[in-house]
């Protein structure tokens, strides 16, 4: 397996562990905040999915019908991510206006928390890996 191919894959795989720990308590605690981040999360997955293909594609050889190979598929995979990003921005907004016009309160802030600060150790530690990969992978 490629390095990029491993990195979208422990992409993926972090952001499927972070969206069902977010869902979870988002939901059991009626937070906001918790369930935009795991709608974020799961749009992560998404993602990761998409660019995992994009890669496996962008990594063929040329062939008859596509002489330069098929790179500029990572391009597609960026517009179809600012989408999803869009997306996920409106529903944050709607569900954040709906529990203002509503009064709705957070319960069992303090698992909501933690998950958060779980959440943030666990993106720090896939940052540090990304970045890692991003420089094996930079020839100058």
């Amino acid at each position: 397996m490629s390095l990029p191919r491993l990195a979208t894959s422990v992409a993926t795989l972090t952001a499927l562990i972070l969206a069902i720990a977010k869902v979870v308590v988002g939901f059991a605690s009626g937070s906001v905040a918790v369930i935009a981040s795991a709608l974020d999360s799961i749009l992560d997955m998404v993602i990761s999915i998409f660019n995992n293909i994009a890669v496996r594609v962008s990594e063929s050889k040329p062939d008859k019908k596509f002489n330069y190979g098929k790179g500029k598929i990572e391009g597609l995979a960026a517009l179809f991510e600012g989408l999803f990003i869009t997306a996920s921005g409106l529903f944050i907004i709607y569900e954040g206006i709906k529990k203002i016009v509503h009064h709705e309160a957070i319960e069992k802030i303090d698992v909501s928390i933690y998950v958060m600060v779980f959440s943030m150790l666990a993106t720090l530690a896939l940052v540090t890996f990304l970045s890692y990969v991003v420089k094996k992978q930079i020839t100058w």
